[in-house]
C-alpha cells in the first residue's frame, strides 16, 4: 500500500515587483544599443547608422546629439573600452554575446565619460540586458559595470588625495 505524504509548504513571502519606471533617456539608450548592435554585426556603416532612418520616433536635436555622442564615442574608443571590459571579465571579449558586448561597451563608455551618474547607467544597462538576454547576462553586466564604476571612484579619490 502506498503512503502519501502531505507536506504543508510555508507560504513564500511576496516580494515587491521591480518598478517598471525607466530612467530618463532610457529609450535613447535603447536606440543607441540597436545602432551599436548593427555596427557590431557589420551590417551597416557608422554613417548609415547615424542617419537614423530606422528610428520610428521623432527625436529632438538634443536627443539626437546624445545618440550621436554614445554611438560615435563607443565606435571611436571601442578598442580601449574592450580592454577595460576584458580587465574585469573572466571571459574573452569575443566569447561574450554581441548584444551583451554592445551593452557593456555603451555602459563602460558612459560611466567613464561621467556625464550621468554611474548607478543610473548601470541600472539602465541591466534593464536593457534583461530585455534582450537572460538573468545570467544581467548579473554579468552588473558585475562588470560595477567594477568599472568602483575603479572610477577609486581613481577620483586618489586624485583628490594628491
Amino acid at each position: 500500500m502506498k503512503r502519501t505524504i502531505i507536506v504543508k509548504l510555508k507560504e513564500r513571502p511576496k516580494y515587491a515587483q521591480r518598478s517598471s519606471a525607466k530612467h530618463p533617456n532610457f529609450n535613447l539608450r535603447e536606440i543607441a544599443l540597436q545602432a551599436l548592435y548593427q555596427l557590431d554585426l557589420g551590417s551597416s556603416s557608422l554613417e548609415e547608422v547615424l542617419e537614423l532612418r530606422w528610428v520610428h520616433s521623432k527625436l529632438s536635436e538634443e536627443e539626437k546629439q546624445l545618440l550621436y555622442d554614445i554611438i560615435e564615442g563607443v565606435s571611436e574608443y571601442e578598442v580601449d573600452i574592450d580592454e577595460v571590459i576584458q580587465k574585469y571579465s573572466n571571459k574573452d571579449i569575443r566569447q561574450i554575446s554581441s548584444i551583451v558586448r554592445c551593452i557593456l561597451r555603451m555602459g563602460t563608455y558612459e560611466i567613464l565619460k561621467e556625464e550621468f551618474p554611474g548607478p543610473i547607467i548601470i541600472d539602465t544597462c541591466c534593464t536593457l540586458t534583461r530585455k534582450y538576454d537572460d538573468e545570467r547576462a544581467v548579473k554579468f553586466v552588473n558585475a562588470i559595470l560595477d567594477k568599472v564604476y568602483k575603479f572610477l571612484l577609486e581613481n577620483q579619490e586618489d586624485k583628490k588625495e594628491k
